[in-house]
């Protein structure tokens, strides 16, 4: 068994076919026997345009508020990534990236 780390860019997670692709190339991993560490970027454009619209609405943001901000778009590739697999594998995933296992 390997701890193998799999990064997946923003283009990687842009649709839903795309999503569904990471989906089973992670189970797929882990069905292999091995640990696996899932980093997602945000879907398409998403940081840019969250970027854009927390600059618009106060362009002196905190750098806190910031990587909160930006993180939102990373959580939500991530929850499409494993949102109709195996709960069992969906906690084993969140666990990984929370550093829990």
């Amino acid at each position: 068994m390997s701890l193998i780390v799999q990064k997946f860019g923003g283009s990687s997670v842009a649709n839903a076919q795309r999503v569904m692709n990471v989906a089973r190339i992670v189970t797929d991993t882990y069905k292999a026997g091995n640990d696996v560490v899932v980093v997602v970027s945000a879907q398409g454009d998403t940081t840019d345009d969250l970027i854009a619209k927390a600059m618009e609405i106060n362009p002196k943001a905190a750098k806190r508020e910031m990587d909160q901000l930006l993180a939102a778009g990373e959580q939500i590739s991530l929850s499409a990534c494993h949102g109709n697999r195996k709960p069992r594998l969906s906690r084993y995933l969140a666990a990984r990236l929370a550093g829990g296992l």
